[in-house]
């Protein structure tokens, strides 16, 4: 008898670098954050990679990129289109602004994704209303919880750059610290 699949507790964390510039990185388990994969393959909105707060190519191809990755790779244009609506455009938006440090916008879980997916597929059976207004401010509040200092914590190795691994530029310096 084989068992039901087990899903490693995985989190999306969208952050500025110092020069204003969006980057989205991956956390699956206790792994070292990773760039999140920006699916070009499966759709290109915007070749300047991702972005969020509104409702442009950024977000489009963030939306995309982040539905396969929780989906194991599958492409649902109708899915990405809604979830970039209901979630991606909505995400908290500070100012590009060139701080000198990194910061933390927001945070998703992938199980609160996979919970909004189910609702946006069962709207009989699930108000998904509810579900996006929760999933939003948890994404602002755990940010806001983890701060610059908790971001130094999360990129312990470094910070991986290019949405494609990398060698890490070490945190302190990669932080300014």
């Amino acid at each position: 008898m084989s068992r039901p699949k087990k899903y490693k507790p995985t989190r999306y964390l969208g952050v500025r670098d110092p020069h204003g510039s969006p980057h989205v990185f991956v956390i699956r388990g206790d792994r070292s954050p990773m760039p999140l994969d920006p699916r070009f393959d499966l759709v290109n909105h915007s070749p300047d990679g991702f972005n969020w707060g509104y409702g442009g190519s950024g977000p489009s191809q963030l939306a995309a990129a982040l539905l396969a990755d929780v989906q194991g790779d599958i492409y649902d244009p109708i899915s990405y289109v809604d979830f970039k609506a209901s979630i991606i455009s909505r995400l908290p938006l500070e100012v590009p602004a060139k701080t000198g440090q990194w910061r933390i916008e927001w945070i998703l879980s992938g199980a609160a994704v996979r919970n909004l997916l189910f609702a946006m597929a069962n709207p009989a059976h699930v108000e998904s209303a509810p579900l996006v207004e929760t999933i939003l401010r948890q994404a602002a509040a755990s940010a806001e919880a983890v701060g610059t200092s908790g971001l130094r914590k999360i990129f312990r190795d470094g910070i991986p750059m290019n949405n494609r691994p990398s060698p890490r530029p070490r945190l302190s310096y990669a932080l300014g610290g």
